[in-house]
Protein backbone atom coordinates (compact mmCIF):
# COMPACT_ATOMS: atom_id res chain seq x y z
CA UNK A 1 0.00 0.00 0.00
CA UNK A 2 1.44 3.53 -0.79
CA UNK A 3 1.60 6.09 2.29
CA UNK A 4 -0.95 8.59 1.80
CA UNK A 5 2.32 10.95 2.82
CA UNK A 6 3.93 9.92 -0.29
CA UNK A 7 0.55 10.29 -2.54
CA UNK A 8 0.50 14.08 -1.03
CA UNK A 9 3.91 15.17 -1.98
CA UNK A 10 3.45 13.94 -5.16
CA UNK A 11 0.60 15.27 -5.46
CA UNK A 12 2.11 18.60 -4.46
CA UNK A 13 5.39 18.35 -6.49
CA UNK A 14 2.96 17.50 -9.59
CA UNK A 15 0.69 20.95 -9.06
CA UNK A 16 3.95 23.34 -8.48
CA UNK A 17 5.40 21.39 -11.45
CA UNK A 18 2.47 22.42 -13.52
CA UNK A 19 2.19 25.75 -11.96
CA UNK A 20 6.25 26.23 -13.27
CA UNK A 21 5.26 25.19 -16.42
CA UNK A 22 2.16 27.44 -17.37
CA UNK A 23 4.20 30.57 -15.94
CA UNK A 24 7.40 30.06 -17.89
CA UNK A 25 5.77 28.21 -21.08
CA UNK A 26 6.43 31.58 -22.89
CA UNK A 27 9.72 32.10 -21.33
CA UNK A 28 11.53 28.92 -22.13
CA UNK A 29 14.96 30.18 -21.55
CA UNK A 30 13.70 29.95 -17.99
CA UNK A 31 13.88 25.99 -18.36
CA UNK A 32 17.21 25.52 -19.75
CA UNK A 33 18.41 27.92 -16.89
CA UNK A 34 17.01 25.10 -14.32
CA UNK A 35 18.54 22.47 -16.47
CA UNK A 36 21.77 24.05 -16.32
CA UNK A 37 21.06 24.14 -12.80
CA UNK A 38 20.11 20.58 -12.10
CA UNK A 39 23.16 19.59 -13.76
CA UNK A 40 24.35 19.62 -9.95
CA UNK A 41 21.66 17.41 -8.80
CA UNK A 42 22.13 14.35 -10.83
CA UNK A 43 20.36 11.75 -7.61
CA UNK A 44 17.71 9.76 -9.20
CA UNK A 45 16.01 6.53 -9.64
CA UNK A 46 16.88 3.56 -11.61
CA UNK A 47 15.08 3.12 -14.86
CA UNK A 48 14.99 0.72 -17.31
CA UNK A 49 17.68 1.06 -19.90
CA UNK A 50 18.63 4.06 -19.54
CA UNK A 51 19.25 3.67 -15.63
CA UNK A 52 20.33 6.69 -13.93
CA UNK A 53 20.71 8.62 -16.81
CA UNK A 54 17.51 10.25 -16.95
CA UNK A 55 18.04 12.98 -14.57
CA UNK A 56 15.81 16.37 -13.76
CA UNK A 57 18.08 18.23 -16.23
CA UNK A 58 16.71 16.28 -19.05
CA UNK A 59 13.38 17.21 -18.09
CA UNK A 60 13.78 20.89 -18.27
CA UNK A 61 15.81 20.08 -21.44
CA UNK A 62 12.79 18.82 -22.98
CA UNK A 63 10.45 21.45 -22.06
CA UNK A 64 12.84 24.07 -23.66
CA UNK A 65 12.64 21.61 -26.61
CA UNK A 66 8.96 21.53 -26.39
CA UNK A 67 8.70 25.19 -26.25
CA UNK A 68 11.40 26.26 -28.19
CA UNK A 69 8.72 27.94 -30.92
CA UNK A 70 8.89 30.83 -27.77
CA UNK A 71 12.42 31.60 -27.88
CA UNK A 72 13.06 34.19 -30.35
CA UNK A 73 16.26 34.27 -32.60
CA UNK A 74 17.40 37.53 -33.60
CA UNK A 75 19.82 36.65 -35.90
CA UNK A 76 18.30 33.98 -38.98
CA UNK A 77 22.75 33.40 -39.77
CA UNK A 78 25.09 32.86 -37.25
CA UNK A 79 28.70 33.25 -37.09
CA UNK A 80 29.37 29.55 -35.27
CA UNK A 81 26.67 28.18 -37.41
CA UNK A 82 29.45 27.20 -40.18
CA UNK A 83 31.54 25.69 -37.75
CA UNK A 84 29.48 23.63 -35.42
CA UNK A 85 26.56 22.68 -37.78
CA UNK A 86 29.50 20.84 -40.08
CA UNK A 87 31.09 19.12 -37.04
CA UNK A 88 27.82 18.66 -35.35
CA UNK A 89 26.68 16.37 -37.92
CA UNK A 90 29.72 14.68 -38.45
CA UNK A 91 30.03 13.46 -35.02
CA UNK A 92 26.76 12.14 -34.71
CA UNK A 93 27.23 10.57 -38.31
CA UNK A 94 30.67 9.04 -37.02
CA UNK A 95 29.28 7.55 -34.02
CA UNK A 96 25.76 6.04 -35.59
CA UNK A 97 28.05 3.75 -38.61
CA UNK A 98 30.84 2.98 -35.57
CA UNK A 99 27.64 1.73 -33.40
CA UNK A 100 26.26 -0.05 -36.89
CA UNK A 101 29.69 -1.36 -37.44
CA UNK A 102 30.06 -2.85 -33.71
CA UNK A 103 27.01 -4.42 -33.76
CA UNK A 104 27.28 -5.93 -37.34
CA UNK A 105 30.54 -7.60 -35.62
CA UNK A 106 28.98 -8.98 -32.39
CA UNK A 107 28.59 -12.71 -32.24
CA UNK A 108 24.78 -13.81 -33.12
CA UNK A 109 25.20 -16.20 -30.33
CA UNK A 110 25.78 -13.71 -27.66
CA UNK A 111 23.37 -14.33 -25.01
CA UNK A 112 22.49 -10.96 -24.02
CA UNK A 113 22.16 -9.54 -27.24
CA UNK A 114 19.29 -7.64 -26.68
CA UNK A 115 20.95 -5.86 -23.47
CA UNK A 116 23.74 -4.97 -25.81
CA UNK A 117 21.46 -3.67 -28.28
CA UNK A 118 20.33 -1.28 -26.08
CA UNK A 119 23.00 -0.21 -24.49
CA UNK A 120 24.85 0.31 -27.88
CA UNK A 121 21.44 2.82 -28.74
CA UNK A 122 21.41 4.67 -25.66
CA UNK A 123 25.15 5.54 -25.77
CA UNK A 124 24.68 6.79 -29.02
CA UNK A 125 21.62 8.82 -27.69
CA UNK A 126 24.09 10.49 -25.35
CA UNK A 127 26.32 11.67 -28.01
CA UNK A 128 23.15 12.94 -29.91
CA UNK A 129 21.87 14.69 -26.95
CA UNK A 130 25.04 16.25 -25.90
CA UNK A 131 25.05 17.51 -29.73
CA UNK A 132 21.74 18.54 -29.57
CA UNK A 133 23.00 20.38 -26.05
CA UNK A 134 25.01 22.18 -27.95
CA UNK A 135 23.05 23.67 -30.58
CA UNK A 136 19.99 24.58 -28.39
CA UNK A 137 22.51 26.16 -26.09
CA UNK A 138 23.68 28.51 -29.07
CA UNK A 139 20.57 29.26 -30.44
CA UNK A 140 18.46 30.29 -27.47
CA UNK A 141 21.60 32.84 -25.83
CA UNK A 142 21.20 35.73 -28.34
CA UNK A 143 21.90 38.65 -25.55
CA UNK A 144 24.25 38.97 -22.71
CA UNK A 145 21.89 38.88 -20.41
CA UNK A 146 21.16 35.55 -21.29
CA UNK A 147 24.46 34.53 -21.06
CA UNK A 148 24.70 36.03 -17.72
CA UNK A 149 21.86 33.88 -16.48
CA UNK A 150 23.18 30.71 -18.15
CA UNK A 151 26.20 31.05 -16.55
CA UNK A 152 24.20 32.19 -12.86
CA UNK A 153 22.84 29.47 -13.11
CA UNK A 154 25.61 26.98 -13.28
CA UNK A 155 27.04 29.36 -10.17
CA UNK A 156 24.07 28.45 -8.17
CA UNK A 157 24.00 24.41 -9.08
CA UNK A 158 27.55 25.09 -8.03
CA UNK A 159 26.63 26.29 -5.03
CA UNK A 160 24.38 23.94 -3.66
CA UNK A 161 26.77 21.00 -4.86
CA UNK A 162 29.74 22.69 -2.91
CA UNK A 163 27.14 23.53 0.31
CA UNK A 164 25.70 20.08 0.71
CA UNK A 165 29.84 18.98 0.16
CA UNK A 166 31.14 21.52 2.68
CA UNK A 167 28.37 19.12 5.45
CA UNK A 168 29.36 16.03 4.34
CA UNK A 169 33.38 16.85 5.03
CA UNK A 170 31.95 17.76 8.60
CA UNK A 171 29.87 15.03 8.68
CA UNK A 172 26.64 16.86 8.88
CA UNK A 173 24.94 15.75 5.45
CA UNK A 174 22.34 13.11 4.98
CA UNK A 175 23.49 9.60 3.52
CA UNK A 176 22.95 10.34 0.05
CA UNK A 177 25.98 12.90 0.08
CA UNK A 178 28.43 9.84 0.51
CA UNK A 179 29.42 7.14 -1.50
CA UNK A 180 28.35 3.54 -0.91
CA UNK A 181 30.93 1.55 0.96
CA UNK A 182 33.77 4.11 0.27
CA UNK A 183 32.01 6.94 1.93
CA UNK A 184 33.67 9.51 -0.25
CA UNK A 185 31.49 12.57 -0.67
CA UNK A 186 29.58 12.71 -3.53
CA UNK A 187 27.36 15.82 -2.48
CA UNK A 188 24.59 15.57 -4.89
CA UNK A 189 25.86 13.87 -7.94
CA UNK A 190 26.07 10.49 -8.51
CA UNK A 191 29.53 9.75 -7.36
CA UNK A 192 32.61 11.41 -5.99
CA UNK A 193 34.44 11.85 -9.63
CA UNK A 194 31.50 13.60 -10.85
CA UNK A 195 32.04 16.38 -8.12
CA UNK A 196 35.25 18.36 -9.24
CA UNK A 197 33.55 18.51 -13.11
CA UNK A 198 30.64 20.80 -11.38
CA UNK A 199 31.84 22.92 -8.93
CA UNK A 200 35.73 23.62 -10.27
CA UNK A 201 35.01 24.73 -13.94
CA UNK A 202 33.60 28.01 -13.60
CA UNK A 203 35.56 28.74 -10.00
CA UNK A 204 37.74 31.51 -11.55
CA UNK A 205 34.04 33.80 -11.95
CA UNK A 206 33.43 33.58 -8.33
CA UNK A 207 37.32 34.68 -7.26
CA UNK A 208 36.92 37.39 -10.16
CA UNK A 209 33.48 38.50 -8.60
CA UNK A 210 35.07 39.19 -5.55
CA UNK A 211 37.26 40.81 -6.27
CA UNK A 212 35.34 43.38 -8.52
CA UNK A 213 35.45 46.84 -7.89
CA UNK A 214 31.77 47.74 -8.14
CA UNK A 215 30.51 44.59 -6.88
CA UNK A 216 28.11 44.97 -3.73
CA UNK A 217 29.39 44.18 -0.07
CA UNK A 218 27.13 40.92 0.23
CA UNK A 219 27.83 39.24 -2.90
CA UNK A 220 31.83 39.56 -2.71
CA UNK A 221 31.62 38.25 0.73
CA UNK A 222 29.19 35.36 -1.41
CA UNK A 223 31.36 35.04 -3.76
CA UNK A 224 34.19 34.04 -1.49
CA UNK A 225 32.23 31.78 0.73
CA UNK A 226 31.75 30.32 -2.41
CA UNK A 227 35.11 29.96 -3.44
CA UNK A 228 35.66 28.29 -0.06
CA UNK A 229 33.00 26.10 -0.39
CA UNK A 230 34.15 24.68 -3.43
CA UNK A 231 37.67 24.49 -2.54
CA UNK A 232 36.79 22.00 1.06
CA UNK A 233 34.30 20.04 -1.25
CA UNK A 234 37.22 19.25 -3.64
CA UNK A 235 39.61 17.82 -1.10
CA UNK A 236 36.57 16.25 0.59
CA UNK A 237 35.76 13.96 -2.77
CA UNK A 238 39.08 12.62 -2.38
CA UNK A 239 40.11 13.06 -6.14
CA UNK A 240 43.52 13.83 -7.42
CA UNK A 241 42.07 15.38 -10.30
CA UNK A 242 40.42 17.92 -8.25
CA UNK A 243 43.39 18.97 -6.35
CA UNK A 244 45.38 19.60 -9.59
CA UNK A 245 42.30 21.26 -11.15
CA UNK A 246 42.55 23.74 -8.23
CA UNK A 247 45.91 24.46 -9.10
CA UNK A 248 45.64 24.82 -12.35
CA UNK A 249 42.68 27.43 -12.05
CA UNK A 250 44.68 29.53 -9.75
CA UNK A 251 47.87 29.42 -12.18
CA UNK A 252 45.57 29.96 -15.43
CA UNK A 253 44.00 33.30 -13.45
CA UNK A 254 47.07 34.52 -12.64
CA UNK A 255 48.00 34.37 -16.11
CA UNK A 256 45.09 36.10 -17.50
CA UNK A 257 44.84 38.63 -14.99
CA UNK A 258 48.52 39.55 -15.52
CA UNK A 259 48.16 39.90 -19.44
CA UNK A 260 44.89 41.87 -19.17
CA UNK A 261 46.61 45.71 -19.27
CA UNK A 262 42.88 46.94 -18.42
CA UNK A 263 41.65 44.68 -15.47
CA UNK A 264 43.07 47.04 -13.08
CA UNK A 265 39.89 49.40 -14.06
CA UNK A 266 37.32 46.30 -13.44
CA UNK A 267 38.93 44.43 -10.27
CA UNK A 268 40.98 45.31 -7.38
CA UNK A 269 44.32 43.66 -7.92
CA UNK A 270 45.25 43.71 -4.48
CA UNK A 271 42.66 42.19 -3.40
CA UNK A 272 43.11 39.06 -6.11
CA UNK A 273 46.69 38.69 -5.37
CA UNK A 274 46.13 38.08 -1.44
CA UNK A 275 43.08 35.80 -2.22
CA UNK A 276 46.18 34.06 -4.94
CA UNK A 277 48.25 34.17 -1.50
CA UNK A 278 45.99 32.64 0.64
CA UNK A 279 45.13 30.15 -1.96
CA UNK A 280 48.61 29.18 -2.27
CA UNK A 281 49.10 28.91 1.51
CA UNK A 282 46.00 26.64 1.96
CA UNK A 283 46.75 24.31 -0.28
CA UNK A 284 50.04 23.86 1.07
CA UNK A 285 47.93 23.65 4.49
CA UNK A 286 46.21 21.06 3.19
CA UNK A 287 48.94 19.04 2.19
CA UNK A 288 50.98 19.27 5.54
CA UNK A 289 47.59 18.63 7.63
CA UNK A 290 46.40 15.91 5.71
CA UNK A 291 49.97 14.17 5.62
CA UNK A 292 50.15 14.43 9.56
CA UNK A 293 47.01 12.67 10.04
CA UNK A 294 47.69 10.06 7.12
CA UNK A 295 48.68 6.70 9.30
CA UNK A 296 50.70 5.46 6.05
CA UNK A 297 48.44 2.95 5.42
CA UNK A 298 46.79 4.09 2.70
CA UNK A 299 42.58 2.06 2.39
CA UNK A 300 40.19 3.15 0.31
CA UNK A 301 37.57 1.92 2.65
CA UNK A 302 39.33 3.35 5.51
CA UNK A 303 41.58 6.20 4.48
CA UNK A 304 39.62 9.50 5.37
CA UNK A 305 38.54 10.83 1.76
CA UNK A 306 39.85 14.28 2.46
CA UNK A 307 43.43 12.72 3.29
CA UNK A 308 43.42 10.40 -0.32
CA UNK A 309 44.88 12.95 -2.67
CA UNK A 310 47.84 14.00 -0.28
CA UNK A 311 48.84 10.70 0.59
CA UNK A 312 48.42 9.03 -2.71
CA UNK A 313 50.30 11.66 -4.12
CA UNK A 314 53.24 12.44 -1.95
CA UNK A 315 53.76 8.36 -1.79
CA UNK A 316 53.76 8.47 -5.09
CA UNK A 317 56.14 11.04 -5.07
CA UNK A 318 58.46 9.19 -2.42
CA UNK A 319 58.32 6.04 -4.71
CA UNK A 320 56.48 4.23 -2.78
CA UNK A 321 53.45 3.13 -5.13
CA UNK A 322 52.34 4.40 -8.46
CA UNK A 323 50.29 7.81 -9.24
CA UNK A 324 47.52 5.18 -10.69
CA UNK A 325 47.49 1.67 -12.01
CA UNK A 326 44.30 1.31 -13.30
CA UNK A 327 44.61 3.33 -16.03
CA UNK A 328 47.70 3.11 -17.60
CA UNK A 329 46.52 -0.75 -17.66
CA UNK A 330 43.09 0.89 -19.84
CA UNK A 331 45.21 2.29 -21.96
CA UNK A 332 47.20 0.05 -22.81
CA UNK A 333 44.67 -2.56 -23.49
CA UNK A 334 42.12 0.31 -25.14
CA UNK A 335 45.16 1.10 -27.72
CA UNK A 336 45.69 -2.32 -28.72
CA UNK A 337 42.31 -3.19 -29.26
CA UNK A 338 42.28 0.13 -31.55
CA UNK A 339 44.64 -1.02 -34.03
CA UNK A 340 42.40 -3.73 -34.94
CA UNK A 341 39.69 -1.30 -35.67
CA UNK A 342 41.21 1.95 -35.91
CA UNK A 343 38.60 4.11 -38.28
CA UNK A 344 35.52 3.41 -36.37
CA UNK A 345 36.88 2.09 -33.50
CA UNK A 346 34.41 -1.13 -31.85
CA UNK A 347 31.22 0.48 -31.46
CA UNK A 348 29.76 2.96 -29.08
CA UNK A 349 29.87 1.03 -25.50
CA UNK A 350 31.22 -2.31 -27.10
CA UNK A 351 34.97 -1.20 -25.88
CA UNK A 352 34.93 -2.76 -22.55
CA UNK A 353 33.71 -5.82 -24.02
CA UNK A 354 35.57 -6.10 -26.93
CA UNK A 355 38.62 -4.92 -25.58
CA UNK A 356 37.57 -6.68 -21.61
CA UNK A 357 39.01 -3.25 -19.64
CA UNK A 358 37.42 -4.45 -17.08
CA UNK A 359 34.73 -1.54 -16.98
CA UNK A 360 34.50 1.60 -18.80
CA UNK A 361 38.36 3.40 -19.92
CA UNK A 362 38.99 6.17 -17.45
CA UNK A 363 40.16 8.26 -20.10
CA UNK A 364 37.12 10.56 -22.29
CA UNK A 365 39.54 10.50 -25.19
CA UNK A 366 41.11 6.98 -25.08
CA UNK A 367 37.77 5.65 -24.98
CA UNK A 368 36.12 7.35 -28.01
CA UNK A 369 39.11 6.31 -30.11
CA UNK A 370 38.73 2.77 -28.89
CA UNK A 371 34.74 3.25 -29.57
CA UNK A 372 34.33 5.43 -32.26
CA UNK A 373 37.44 4.99 -33.93
CA UNK A 374 40.16 7.99 -35.48
CA UNK A 375 37.08 9.25 -37.07
CA UNK A 376 35.21 10.18 -33.60
CA UNK A 377 38.03 11.22 -31.88
CA UNK A 378 39.02 14.09 -34.17
CA UNK A 379 35.65 15.06 -34.84
CA UNK A 380 34.90 15.62 -31.25
CA UNK A 381 38.53 17.51 -30.40
CA UNK A 382 37.79 19.13 -33.46
CA UNK A 383 34.28 20.52 -31.98
CA UNK A 384 36.69 21.32 -29.15
CA UNK A 385 39.20 23.07 -30.47
CA UNK A 386 36.56 25.16 -32.58
CA UNK A 387 35.07 26.56 -29.27
CA UNK A 388 37.89 26.95 -28.19
CA UNK A 389 39.15 29.06 -31.33
CA UNK A 390 35.99 30.92 -31.48
CA UNK A 391 36.23 32.09 -28.23
CA UNK A 392 39.50 33.38 -28.24
CA UNK A 393 38.90 35.54 -31.07
CA UNK A 394 35.70 36.86 -29.47
CA UNK A 395 37.68 37.71 -26.37
CA UNK A 396 40.05 39.97 -28.41
CA UNK A 397 38.19 41.88 -29.87
CA UNK A 398 35.44 41.97 -27.18
CA UNK A 399 35.50 46.21 -25.70
CA UNK A 400 33.72 45.42 -22.34
CA UNK A 401 35.92 44.49 -19.55
CA UNK A 402 33.74 42.07 -17.96
CA UNK A 403 32.08 40.45 -20.28
CA UNK A 404 35.74 39.84 -21.80
CA UNK A 405 36.74 38.41 -18.29
CA UNK A 406 33.82 36.02 -18.71
CA UNK A 407 34.90 34.83 -21.92
CA UNK A 408 38.53 34.32 -20.50
CA UNK A 409 36.89 32.18 -17.34
CA UNK A 410 34.78 29.81 -20.03
CA UNK A 411 38.51 29.29 -21.78
CA UNK A 412 40.08 28.45 -18.36
CA UNK A 413 36.77 26.16 -17.48
CA UNK A 414 37.09 24.24 -21.29
CA UNK A 415 40.46 23.42 -20.21
CA UNK A 416 39.57 22.31 -16.79
CA UNK A 417 37.40 20.41 -18.61
CA UNK A 418 39.61 18.69 -20.78
CA UNK A 419 41.67 18.28 -17.83
CA UNK A 420 39.30 16.31 -16.03
CA UNK A 421 37.98 14.36 -18.79
CA UNK A 422 41.76 12.69 -19.35
CA UNK A 423 41.03 10.82 -15.65
CA UNK A 424 37.70 9.84 -16.38
CA UNK A 425 35.12 9.05 -18.99
CA UNK A 426 33.33 12.22 -18.87
CA UNK A 427 31.15 12.95 -22.02
CA UNK A 428 27.70 11.53 -20.53
CA UNK A 429 27.65 14.19 -17.93
CA UNK A 430 26.31 17.40 -19.48
CA UNK A 431 28.92 19.83 -17.89
CA UNK A 432 30.93 19.31 -21.48
CA UNK A 433 28.27 20.03 -23.27
CA UNK A 434 26.85 23.02 -21.88
CA UNK A 435 30.21 24.98 -22.00
CA UNK A 436 30.72 24.49 -25.48
CA UNK A 437 27.68 25.48 -25.96
CA UNK A 438 28.62 28.89 -24.05
CA UNK A 439 31.67 29.80 -25.82
CA UNK A 440 29.93 29.47 -29.72
CA UNK A 441 27.44 31.85 -28.00
CA UNK A 442 29.98 34.18 -26.31
CA UNK A 443 31.73 34.41 -29.83
CA UNK A 444 27.95 35.09 -31.65
CA UNK A 445 27.29 37.98 -29.39
CA UNK A 446 30.55 39.47 -29.88
CA UNK A 447 30.91 38.70 -33.97
CA UNK A 448 27.35 40.06 -33.91
CA UNK A 449 28.33 43.35 -31.92
CA UNK A 450 25.34 42.75 -30.01
CA UNK A 451 25.24 45.66 -27.13
CA UNK A 452 25.10 44.47 -23.99
CA UNK A 453 21.71 46.05 -21.79
CA UNK A 454 22.08 49.64 -20.34
CA UNK A 455 19.54 48.81 -17.96
CA UNK A 456 17.98 45.81 -16.30
CA UNK A 457 15.05 45.03 -14.10
CA UNK A 458 15.89 42.24 -11.05
CA UNK A 459 14.57 41.29 -8.80
CA UNK A 460 15.00 43.21 -5.50
CA UNK A 461 17.61 40.38 -4.22
CA UNK A 462 19.65 40.89 -6.91
CA UNK A 463 19.93 44.64 -6.41
CA UNK A 464 23.37 44.11 -5.47
CA UNK A 465 24.58 41.88 -8.04
CA UNK A 466 23.62 44.50 -10.91
CA UNK A 467 27.62 44.71 -12.02
CA UNK A 468 27.53 40.82 -12.49
CA UNK A 469 24.61 41.20 -14.86
CA UNK A 470 25.33 44.87 -16.33
CA UNK A 471 28.42 46.29 -17.91
CA UNK A 472 28.62 49.57 -18.78
CA UNK A 473 32.76 49.58 -19.13
CA UNK A 474 33.67 50.12 -22.74
CA UNK A 475 30.42 50.71 -24.31
CA UNK A 476 31.39 52.57 -27.20
CA UNK A 477 29.70 50.43 -29.87
CA UNK A 478 29.59 51.01 -33.24
CA UNK A 479 26.43 53.04 -34.88
CA UNK A 480 25.60 49.92 -37.19
CA UNK A 481 25.21 47.84 -33.71
CA UNK A 482 22.88 50.65 -32.70
CA UNK A 483 19.92 49.45 -34.64
CA UNK A 484 20.39 46.06 -33.88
Amino acid sequence: MIDDNLILILLLLGIVGAAFVALNARRPIVFLYAAIFCTAILKTPQLPVVREKFTATEVFMLLTWLFASQLPRLHRHLPSDRVVKPLAIAFVLSCIVSGMIGLASVPATTIDMPRVYASVFVEIANYIYGVLIVLTVIRAIDRWERLTGAVFAWILGMTVASFVGVLATVHLAPGFAYEEGTRRICSTLRNENQVPSMILPLITLPIMASAHRHLGLLPRIAMLGLTAMAFLTALGTGSRTAVLMLIFAAVALGLVLTQDSKARLLFNLGQLRSFAFFFAIAVVSYFVVAWAAYDGNYSLMRTPSWQRPAALLIEAYNGKRDLDSTRPQQFKVAMEQFWKTPVFGTGPKLGARVAQTHGEVHNTYFSLLLETGIVGLLLHLALLFQAARFCWIAVQRCPFHWYRMMGKALLIGLVLLVLYNNTMLGLRQRNIWFLVGFMFAYGNLVMLKVPPPRTLKLPFWLKPWTPFFVDHSGYQRPAAASNS
